[in-house]
């Protein structure tokens, strides 16, 4: 008899852990579920921290090739003034002579 009652008890104990477990979300499938909805959720984070330091990056190269760009059309363009300046000279030269 005493076993029977033992059992009962036992029974009662598990099932009202496993309840209060599953409730405070303690149950290993639960914790277990949590976790990987966690992980995945980390995962699309990574994903998209990857994908904005890519963009990050297109940016930077972009910028850094314009500004070399802007520096050559910089040089072009005191290179077309020296050259003018050499044609109106050598210009007033023959002019003069």
């Amino acid at each position: 008899m005493k076993g029977v009652i033992f059992t009962g008890f036992l029974f009662a104990a598990v099932t009202a852990a496993g309840s209060v477990l599953a409730a405070s979300g303690e149950h290993p499938l639960v914790a277990a579920n949590q976790q990987q909805d966690a992980t995945e959720k980390l995962e699309m984070k990574g994903e998209q921290r990857h994908e904005a330091l890519l963009q990050d990056a297109k940016r930077s190269q972009n910028e850094a090739l314009l500004q070399r760009q802007m520096y050559q059309l910089e040089q072009l363009r005191r290179q077309a003034e020296r050259d003018a300046a050499r044609a109106e000279k050598l210009q007033r030269f023959k002019e003069n002579s």
